[in-house]
Order: C-alpha cells, then structure tokens, then sequence
C-alpha cells in the first residue's frame, strides 16, 4: 500500500510529465501571455483542469479494469511500455512552433473555455495516463487514494503552466521556444527511459 505523500508525488510527477511542454496548449498559452500574463495563467488553469478531467477518467478505466489486469499483467506491461517508447520519441521529434496555433478572442471565460475543450480533444492522453499507471505500478486500495493522486496530477499539470506563463513573460519568446525544444529532447528521453525501464519488469514476472 502507499502512503499519502508518495501517492500525491506520484500524481504531481504524472501531471507534469503529460503537461510539459505542452505541444499545441504550451504554443496557446504563450501566445496568450504575450497579450496578457493574466490570461496566459488562465489558459494553464483550463488545461490543468482538462488534464484532471482526463486522469479522472483514466482511473476509472484502470480500476474497471482491475479483473483483467490482473490476469494479463504480462501483455499490459509491454504495451505499457511499448506505448511510453512511442509518446518519448515522439516528443523527442517534435519541432515546436508557434504556428500551430492562434490566440482566442474573447474574455477570460471565453479563453478558459476554448482551451479547456481544445485539451480535451487530446484523446490519447488516456492511454499516456494507463501507461504511466502501468509503469509505477500503482495500485489503489482506497477511494482517497484516488482522490489525492488526481489532485496530485491538477497540481502537476498546474505547476508547468505557472513556470510556461511566468517565464514567457520574465523571457523573450524565442527564448522559451528554444527551451521547449530542449524540453522535447529531455522529457523524450526521460519518457522513453520509462518505456524501457517498464519492459525490463518482464523480467520478474514468473514464466507459464
């Protein structure tokens, strides 16, 4: 069983790791804090909340799951695993631009609103979320212990979007943008790391 703060670590370094830095949401929400810090902070709330939304929903699946999982622990690892390889490169090879992207017009509800549906059609997320519940091999025991991983990765998730919109405004933006790139290449490497270190757990299990 887990104690409380390594749960909350747990959901604070899941939010942040599938937050940062962010893809489309990050360039939205630099865009944003160009014309306004204020807004650019509500931009990150919004997609903190899609985030926890979708973390949500991903436990739910996991916990629906559990007879299953159970069962096929084997398979579920390598796809686990094999799925993390994927997003790491993936994030490793994204070029980000500015381009992909316009800010909203409108008021802050308007912009909370537009962004928190643009996270949520983000779909794969889910699977990042199932993966990375593969990989730490998180059991929950309890319904509070769900509660606080999910508060866990909102305050994750939150936390990147307060250092994108507060260094995009203390920093010239092709200086953020050029430390997004290097973020792709970190957290690339540290997701795919992850990816592998799940498939190396096949090696415990005990051959049928």
């Amino acid at each position: 069983m887990f104690n409380i703060d390594t749960i909350i670590i747990q959901g604070i370094i899941a939010g942040f790791s599938l937050a940062a830095p962010g893809e489309a949401i990050g360039f939205l929400c630099i865009k944003e804090t160009d014309r306004n810090i204020g807004i650019g902070i509500i931009t990150g709330l919004a997609a903190a909340c899609a985030d926890l939304i979708y973390g949500i929903v991903a436990i739910i699946v996991f916990q629906l799951s559990k007879p299953y999982l159970i069962h096929h622990e084997t398979i579920l690892t390598i796809i686990g695993g094999l799925f993390l390889c994927a997003f790491g490169i993936k994030r490793f090879l994204d070029v980000p631009s500015l381009n992909k992207v316009k800010p909203i017009p409108g008021n802050v509800v308007r912009v909370f609103i537009a962004t928190f549906l643009f996270t949520l059609t983000n779909g794969s997320t889910i699977l990042e979320f199932m993966s990375l519940f593969i990989g730490f091999n998180i059991e929950f025991t309890q319904y509070y212990e769900l509660l606080i991983f999910v508060v866990g990765v909102f305050l994750g998730s939150l936390f990147w979007w307060l250092c994108l919109s507060i260094a995009d405004e203390l920093l010239n933006t092709k200086v953020i943008i050029k430390l997004l790139r290097y973020l792709n290449y970190i957290s690339g490497i540290i997701i795919f790391s992850f990816g592998i270190y799940t498939l190396s757990l096949l090696r415990s299990f005990p051959l049928n």
